[in-house]
């Protein structure tokens, strides 16, 4: 186990994480299972940079008191780097509680115990008392030594709505197990939404399950072991290398800050993964202070471009388009690249329609073995809902690199220097690489997605305008 925690740091992960069972779910009580924050000490004492984190602890498995002392002491132990999840629970873990003599609570008495879990813990983690409710009784502490930063994040898990709001109002990050990208959009969505109206920020993180394959063939043959060896779960995902890529791209489209696998089958999975996988998510690695400069930013600024009304983001929008279809830059254009917009983001339809109406070639993005590939695009043909909904073309021929005379870059927050920050994956920056150095790179958002500064490091490639409702930002030359 050591040396597993040990090489995932090597490889460049960013956490590992321990579930927290004393024996594994849905298994015979004479199976074994290592208690988590034993586990995590040890981790913690073998490795210097990953996060270590409970995915999750069960807020029922230990007297608040305990699990806030456990957890403070453990975050001070592993220089600030605990993430603590917590949940509620689910049937399926009945049996540890009456194997051990444990409280069971109802569904509705465990989500006001977590509630006031947290609580208990944000108090004392803070230095102050906790006053006591229906299921955690008062308690003064203090904890000694102190945690630093405040104690570690809360993470809560759990699949419902309630679940999400109640992390909306409650937790740090909300994590999500085993859903489909577009299943965790909507929830991510919500949880957003729900953090905003309590003037908030909480991220989403994903976890779960993954066959991963060198090849599609063999990950259907790892998952058919699974299937014979009665491993029938239906949430676990299942590609090859190049289709995972894919996946983790989309879920940070959705807005997911971590994703956090458990990578099954024979062979080193963890190395395959850091090998194929990894550098394509990023081509430079980047110091941990950035990969978390740029997470908090991401979520400061979606927040603020999710809160836009409907009608409003419009206008906005529309101002947008004139902006661009009037810049000299796109003056003899013969073929443009600019990109089909999701969600919240700048409506680049007016966009599309003004370049087709001036004979302008349009090409969009589609993801292929995790790649940009730009593909011809004409008004009316056909769009599929790729990564998380994402409309990219269903057919349509690729473009020739060379061929690019402007782009029209997707990105969260810019600013004047020409610095931006996307949705995670470095996707747009190989991307950007591989065109003519005199091609403009052209970035639309609002103007509330202007910073003063975009943290940034050596593989992110920079914009030459950023064009907003109010004004075109002429950023200085590359």
């Amino acid at each position: 186990m050591l040396a597993v925690a040990r090489r995932a740091e090597e490889l460049g992960y960013d956490g590992v994480f321990a579930f927290d069972h004393f024996f594994p779910p849905g298994a015979s009580p004479d199976r074994p299972s290592l208690e988590a924050f034993a586990t995590l000490a040890a981790v913690a004492a073998s490795t210097e940079r990953v996060r270590i984190g409970t995915l999750v602890t069960r807020a029922t498995l230990r007297p608040a008191g305990l699990l806030a002392k456990l957890a403070a002491d453990l975050h001070e132990a592993s220089d600030g780097r605990l993430v603590l999840g917590i949940g509620t629970g689910d049937p399926i873990d009945k049996p540890e509680h009456d194997a051990y003599g444990l409280p069971y609570l109802d569904r509705g008495e465990r989500r006001e115990h977590l509630v006031e879990t947290a609580g208990c813990l944000r108090a004392l983690f803070g230095g102050e008392r906790w006053p006591g409710g229906r299921f955690v009784p008062p308690m003064g502490g203090p904890l000694l030594p102190a945690p630093r930063d405040g104690g570690p994040p809360l993470w809560f898990g759990g699949f419902t709505d309630a679940m999400v709001r109640l992390a909306a109002a409650h937790a740090d990050a909300w994590n999500g197990w085993g859903m489909s990208i577009p299943e965790f959009a909507r929830k991510a969505d919500l949880l957003r939404r729900a953090a905003a109206g309590r003037g908030r920020a909480v991220e989403a993180t994903w976890a779960g399950i993954a066959v991963v394959g060198r090849d599609e063939d063999e990950a259907g043959a790892m998952l058919e072991e699974r299937h014979r060896r009665g491993m029938l779960e239906t949430n676990v995902w299942a590609g090859s290398a190049q289709a995972l890529i894919w996946w983790l791209e989309g879920l940070a489209t959705a807005g997911a800050s971590w994703a956090v696998l458990v990578p099954t089958g024979s062979g080193d999975r963890l190395g395959m993964i850091a090998r194929e996988v990894l550098p394509h998510l990023r081509e430079t690695p980047s110091p941990p202070w950035l990969r978390e400069a740029k997470r908090a930013l991401r979520w400061q600024v979606r927040q603020l471009r999710d809160g836009l009304p409907p009608v409003e983001r419009a206008d906005r929008s529309r101002r947008i388009a004139e902006r661009v279809l009037a810049l000299p830059e796109l003056t003899g254009a013969r073929t443009v690249m600019a990109f089909a917009s999701f969600g919240s983001e700048v409506d680049t339809a007016p966009i599309l329609r003004g370049l087709g109406e001036r004979g302008v070639r349009v090409a969009l993005p589609r993801i292929e073995a995790g790649e940009v590939v730009p593909v011809v695009f004409r008004p009316g043909d056909p769009l599929r809902p790729a990564a998380l909904g994402v409309p990219e073309p269903v057919d349509g021929d690729r473009v020739p690199e060379g061929e690019i005379d402007a782009v029209v870059t997707p990105g969260v927050a810019f600013d004047r220097a020409g610095h931006r920050v996307g949705y995670g994956g470095g996707f747009y920056d190989r991307f950007l690489r591989r065109l003519r150095p005199d091609v403009p790179r052209i970035a639309v958002g609002f103007a509330l997605q202007v910073v003063e500064r975009v943290p940034h490091g050596e593989g992110d490639e920079r914009v030459d305008l950023v064009v907003t409702e109010g004004e075109v930002i002429r950023c200085p030359p590359r």
